[in-house]
């Protein structure tokens, strides 16, 4: 794809301005982003052509990678650099593209500069400033209120690092409100003791998911695969 996305969400910048995320995605799978790009007001797409000028390939400032697009689903990464602590790392991120509209989120565990952190962070929004002729023509011919984009993700609000064996542990997300919320749990030793018809649930009103599973018998490393609309990520859980 060829467009531009920026972030629903901005920070404060130097007054009155405010700051926002943006992605540059080119045909060949190159991805250009930028942290924070302030502005006076929401740029629209009739501003495209500055920020055209600005985020492109020959910036060297600017931080890059590659993505895949499948139908409405993309994956990409992107390599970034902490001048501060001087560490470089790579961000992976796993997300959905629907009618000129992006969700992205990281998977749930991150680890940097070799130190592991558990990533505790809501879905990313983002709108298309542009999009490709082949896009705009095929959303031109469908009715607005007919489509039905995907866009959800969640935030932990409690997960079982360690769980004790023959115990039970809970898992707490938060995510759309009546989002439906599926998760599964293999224990050490590969058996599946909550499968998806199971361990699938309906968020309450203020968008929690909450499982209370059992552990099983076996010590071990585990898995906790959490499903949310179209996004699906793995937690690994230690049971002793």
């Amino acid at each position: 794809m060829d467009e531009i996305f920026i972030s629903r969400v901005s920070s404060p910048g130097k007054q009155p301005e405010r700051c926002y995320k943006l992605y540059r995605f080119y045909p060949d799978g190159l991805v250009l982003y930028s942290q924070g790009e302030c502005f006076e007001s929401p740029p629209q797409s009739k501003d495209l052509s500055d920020i055209q000028r600005w985020l492109n390939r020959e910036n060297t400032n600017l931080w890059r990678g590659d993505y895949s697009l499948r139908q409405n689903r993309i994956f990409l990464r992107v390599t970034v650099h902490d001048y501060v602590k001087e560490v470089t790392s790579v961000r992976y991120f796993q997300g959905v593209i629907c009618e000129g509209q992006m969700v992205l989120q990281e998977p749930a565990v991150l680890t940097y500069a070799g130190l592991p952190s558990e990533l505790n962070q809501p879905v990313l929004e983002y709108i298309a400033l542009s999009l490709s002729s082949d896009q705009s023509q095929t959303e031109n011919r469908k009715n607005r209120s007919e489509m039905i984009c995907p866009f959800v993700g969640f935030k932990i609000i409690h997960r079982p690092s360690i769980g004790l064996i023959n115990r039970q542990a809970l898992l707490e997300i938060q995510t759309n409100p009546r989002q439906t919320c599926t998760l599964t749990y293999t224990n050490p030793a590969g058996e599946t003791l909550l499968n998806a018809a199971e361990g699938t649930i309906r968020a309450d009103e203020q968008g929690l998911c909450r499982w209370l599973f059992e552990t099983g018998s076996t010590a071990g490393n585990g898995t906790l695969t959490v499903q949310i609309g179209e996004i699906t990520q793995s937690l690994q859980i230690e049971i002793r």
